[in-house]
């Protein structure tokens, strides 16, 4: 594992996080190339929280958060800066007198993200998520729903913009 800048890792005692060989983990401005608005964080809030990073992965400026579900990243992944991956609400959303409380671990799910994947600047992958081997998703987008391999995906909420190959 390569670093550049500060990395924050803010890990359960009791969950799990892998970081696979020949990964970098990117927070310096100067090695990025462009704004990062922060540096890369890692956090697990719980004993069932998991992050796994495979081999020959890219982190820029990210932000990884798993309160309590599996957060995978493939091999040879890379994303771009100030991207933010999570498995959790983590508010109630309704009610609005209840948008301060914190939603229950039941509603968390599993995030994927397949081999060879491109994530562009600042986009946002949110719980439930998996992402095909070989997909490239548009930089800004916001990932709530399924992404096949193969495709390229775009938009809020992101959506196929054509299958590439």
């Amino acid at each position: 594992m390569k670093t550049f800048g500060l990395i924050l890792l803010d890990i359960h005692p009791k969950s799990r996080l892998i970081i696979g060989n020949n990964v970098q983990l990117i927070s310096d401005k100067r090695r990025y190339g462009t704004s990062l608005y922060s540096p890369v964080k890692i956090k697990t809030y719980s004993s069932s929280s998991e992050v796994i990073i495979e081999d020959n992965v890219g982190l820029n400026g990210t932000n990884i958060t798993s309160r309590s579900c599996r957060i995978v990243i493939g091999e040879k992944t890379v994303i771009a800066g100030n991207c933010t991956i999570m498995d959790s609400d983590f508010h109630n959303l309704w009610p609005p007198e209840e948008r301060l409380s914190f939603s229950g671990e039941q509603s968390d799910k599993d995030v994927t993200i397949g081999k060879n994947v491109w994530i562009g600047l600042g986009s946002i992958i949110l719980k439930g998520v998996s992402i095909g081997d070989n997909s490239v998703i548009a930089a800004g987008s916001v990932v709530v729903n399924a992404i096949p391999s193969n495709s390229l995906a775009g938009g809020n909420p992101a959506q196929i913009i054509s299958i590439l190959g």
